[in-house]
């Protein structure tokens, strides 16, 4: 895969679809890298004329290592990447998952005039009285920042997705090791997951000011999400004035299954703010 410099640090990426389509940036969660997509949600959206951009943030995957930053600055680095990877691009869509849509609002917020439409998927706006995490899904956040062998690393990795995987779309175990064996190989970076959780925990909230987003919505929220429970789903639609989606069955997790189910809402949603050249 290509990389681009932004800024002052380095980001691994990779881009498909027809070259003048336009644009949906894919925003990554915590530790996540752009390896977590679903090919199926991908393909969709490119066979629907779409060009897909993911990237690994910054501290994961293959992208520079870094230090103090917040989310601000990483919607910073994903509106950077897109202006680099698609420079003739007038606007961007962006489809953010868990702490990626934290970071997507952001952008909608700093680049209202980049951004044309946001979907946020099981994400949230980070309101103090909204459900908490549960102690499994924060301590296997906390396990996973840790550094440990590789045999203990994928287990910690495993036993994450299992937690993360809501009852109508279970990880199976070969997948599910499958996973954490080629993501470990691709990059282990557990500091950089360390930093993550703190971009979150310690950046301004933005929760009273998502008012202010004008482009077009949407929100997708699971049944059994055991980070941000559907009170997080209804109170990001509600601050956006968007429309509200529940996937039954689902948790925090993302598999080739909810791939494409996520592409029968996705897919139609970005078309309806398509630019007609």
């Amino acid at each position: 895969m290509p990389s681009i410099p932004a800024g002052d640090l380095e980001f691994e990426y990779c881009l498909i679809g027809p070259p003048n389509g336009d644009v949906v940036v894919l925003s990554t969660g915590f530790g996540d890298q752009l390896t977590v997509w679903p090919i199926s949600l991908q393909s969709a959206l490119a066979d629907s004329g779409f060009q897909v951009l993911s990237f690994d943030t910054r501290d994961a995957g293959l992208s520079s290592e870094s230090h103090g930053y917040r989310l601000d600055d990483l919607a910073d680095d994903l509106i950077s990447i897109a202006a680099a990877v698609v420079p003739n691009a007038q606007s961007i869509n962006i489809l953010g998952y868990s702490m990626g849509g934290q970071i997507a609002m952001r952008a909608g917020l700093r680049y209202p005039e980049r951004v044309r439409s946001l979907a946020l998927l099981f994400s949230t706006s980070g309101a103090p009285d909204l459900s908490k995490p549960s102690w499994a899904a924060i301590s296997g956040s906390i396990s996973i920042s840790e550094r440990v062998s590789r045999p203990e690393a994928i287990n910690r990795r495993i036993e994450l997705m299992r937690v993360a995987s809501g009852p109508g779309f279970q990880a199976d175990e070969r997948v599910a090791s499958a996973i954490a064996n080629a993501d470990f190989d691709r990059a282990y970076r557990p500091e950089g997951v360390a930093r993550h959780l703190e971009a979150m925990t310690q950046s301004r909230s933005v929760y009273d000011e998502l008012s202010r987003i004008s482009c077009s919505c949407l929100v997708i929220q699971a049944s059994h999400d055991c980070f941000f429970g559907e009170d997080h789903g209804d109170d990001l639609a509600r601050r956006l004035g968007c429309e509200l989606k529940i996937v039954n069955g689902a948790g925090h997790n993302l598999s080739e299954e909810l791939g494409n189910l996520l592409a029968r809402s996705l897919v139609p949603f970005f078309a309806i703010d398509r630019v007609v050249e």
